[in-house]
């Protein structure tokens, strides 16, 4: 298929993908040869990485992996072993098929329009298998694939996107794979052809400028603070809330609204429309109730009389003042009462 980069007026949908939705697409169907699909923070153990990665420093090893690959790529760039876990990453998320029942991705494609836009940035092929599985059923979003995808192939002479190793029907244009890693601390996004158009593309239906988006739904990115790169590309296309009016910025997510909220909180203008409102924060009040089953917070309220009193009392006793006569306590209250009678005096 073509890459479109067309200016479009009237609202469109723009949607962002993170691992998460990839997870949750085969939650209820698992993917059809039993393989499990991994996050960042497990792919390793998932894949098989350990081997490669014990050839390197510890000091070098993040939680994260495209952290990890970032120090490696940056200490030993053409250390062999970068281009062994770059095949077996390809080569484990290449084997990967999407459930034959309808998924998360068969729904969301057939829901969306022609001019509306899915970006991604995982891997696995499964959002590209429910593209084509639905292609004769309708119209179809644009998919823009932001970190390469294994089943996406690109051809830079005739700027068309295809299963990636194969060819067109007439055989004249091959679709070469699209790359995968990179260091995340420095990622040139303009290095690698189609990774920039599609960057571009994505960046042109955030900007208001040009394409009148008003709806933007993120499932499952949790905007590590790793992709900085990424963070800043969409933060520059958005804008400021204060050039914005009425546009609804969506995030699906397993986490608390708080983590998600703090996850975001360099994205000025997301953070603003986070701004704490009623209902917001009610919801989070609500979620905290559930998870800790208590209210999770100490409730306080304006100090009664007797609340004052206790404190009094309890200073006093804390004290190293002698205490009070009878009568020096009845002339304290007389003076108390003397001093409010004057107050209500002056007011009439």
């Amino acid at each position: 298929m073509n890459i479109k980069d067309t200016k479009l007026s009237g609202g469109c949908h723009v949607v962002i993908l993170g691992a998460g939705a990839s997870i949750a697409s085969t939650i209820r169907d698992p993917e059809e040869h039993g393989l499990k699909l991994p996050s960042m923070n497990n792919l390793p153990d998932v894949v098989g990485l350990h081997g490669c990665l014990s050839h390197f420093p510890q000091e070098l090893i993040q939680d994260n992996f495209e952290a990890t690959y970032s120090n490696i790529a940056e200490h030993d760039p053409d250390n062999p072993y970068l281009k062994v876990m770059n095949d077996l990453i390809y080569s484990y998320f290449n084997s990967m098929l999407l459930p034959l029942k309808p998924t998360i991705y068969d729904y969301l494609i057939m829901s969306l329009r022609d001019k509306d836009v899915i970006a991604t940035f995982n891997w696995d092929p499964f959002l590209f298998q429910a593209w084509w599985r639905n292609a004769l059923h309708g119209s179809s979003p644009q998919l823009l694939f932001l970190h390469g995808n294994v089943a996406v192939g690109y051809n830079k002479e005739h700027n068309m996107i295809g299963r990636a190793g194969m060819c067109s029907k007439d055989g004249n244009i091959y679709f070469e794979p699209t790359k995968l890693l990179y260091p995340v601390k420095h990622k040139n996004y303009t290095s690698d052809s189609y990774i920039r158009k599609a960057w571009d593309i994505l960046q042109n239906r955030l900007d208001k400028s040009i394409c009148n988006t008003h709806n933007v739904t993120i499932f499952g990115y949790s905007a590590p603070v790793s992709d900085v790169e990424a963070m800043g590309l969409m933060k520059k296309a958005w804008g400021s809330v204060n050039d914005r009016n009425l546009e609804q910025f969506e995030i699906i997510d397993v986490r608390s609204e708080e983590e998600v909220i703090y996850s975001w909180r360099d994205f000025d203008a997301l953070c603003e429309q986070f701004g704490m409102s009623v209902n917001t924060a009610f919801n989070v009040f609500v979620k905290a109730v559930i998870r800790s089953r208590s209210i999770p917070f100490a409730i306080k309220g304006t100090p009664s009389a007797q609340d004052l009193f206790m404190q009094q009392r309890s200073a006093a006793e804390l004290s190293q003042e002698p205490e009070l006569s009878l009568d020096e306590i009845n002339e304290e209250i007389r003076a108390a009462r003397e001093e409010m009678r004057k107050r209500k005096s002056a007011k009439v």
